[in-house]
């Protein structure tokens, strides 16, 4: 079958991979102050490290409209047998939700519910990508997909608590504790939702390391195909956390990107995560 893939902007692709699979984005939207901007077209992380620091608000995002979905699908669904579509999990957005009841309007489009963000849904992608040069069916893909979303190791952890105490995430208090004692949050996707899954306490650096090897002690039973180190960190830091996952993985590829507008939106500047496959579920 000739299959197109689409996703929305949420997947954080970089855009060498996103050429490589000829995948298409539909943007979300990210709100600063009254004006609405388009998830990495307008809007980057930069720009919202800027504006918080500035206005000391935090930006909103939006999910694409029903309409936005169909029209997407209206540019392709003549020239493929079948157009996978891949969303941000639908207990974080709408998304999916509007993706979905555009698909009703054609024969051949299928909706993917990631039950992840960020890269986490990257893997599904890649992993579509992979079936699809196999030629496999656009079905068989999908059913695949689906009981793959809860083998998925999705997590970050954060250097400040500073975004998700100005977003309501967390309360007053535990961010003053946190900011004393120097804890780190590692947040986990389960079942579609963010848990805290680990507190870790030191410096940064220090807690990147301890992020590494618990998520080796936890999760060592994993597909070893690709990952994906995804992070709102300087360059340097970047390269010495890529050494460190070499060093005790055996992912075949590690893929870098930056996480986008939506994750950064909710984690501030220090996010990191390192995010792959498990062979059993989570």
């Amino acid at each position: 079958m000739n299959i197109k893939l689409t996703a929305d902007s949420t997947c954080d692709l970089s855009e060498e991979l996103i050429k490589q699979l000829d995948l298409s984005i539909i943007n979300f939207f990210v709100t600063l102050g009254n004006k609405d901007y388009r998830d990495g077209i307008d809007v980057f992380p930069h720009t919202i490290y800027d504006f918080v620091e500035k206005n000391k608000l935090l930006p909103k995002t939006a999910a694409p409209s029903i309409e936005e979905y169909s029209e997407l699908w209206k540019r392709y669904c003549g020239d493929y047998d079948a157009i996978i579509h891949f969303n941000i999990s639908s207990k974080l957005s709408a998304g999916n939700q509007n993706a979905v009841i555009a698909a009703k309007n054609f024969d051949n489009v299928y909706v993917i519910d990631s039950l992840s963000l960020s890269t986490g849904t990257s893997l599904l992608i890649l992993y579509a990508d992979k079936l699809r040069k196999e030629g496999k069916p656009a079905a068989e893909i999908v059913e695949t997909l689906n009981g793959l979303r809860n083998k998925v190791v999705a997590s970050f952890v954060v250097d400040t608590l500073d975004y998700l105490h100005k977003g309501g995430r967390c309360s007053g208090l535990a961010h003053f504790a946190a900011s004393i004692l120097k804890l780190h949050p590692m947040l986990l996707l389960s079942d579609g939702t963010i848990t805290v899954h680990k507190k870790l306490r030191g410096n940064f650096k220090k807690v990147c390391f301890e992020y590494i090897n618990l998520l080796n002690k936890e999760f060592s039973n994993y597909q070893d195909d690709f990952a994906f180190i995804t992070t709102t960190c300087d360059e340097d830091e970047i390269e010495e956390i890529k050494a460190k996952v070499k060093s005790i993985f055996n992912f075949k590829n590690i893929h870098i990107t930056s996480a986008g507008s939506t994750v950064t939106s909710h984690c501030g500047k220090g996010t990191y995560g390192l995010l792959f496959i498990n062979k059993t579920p989570i």
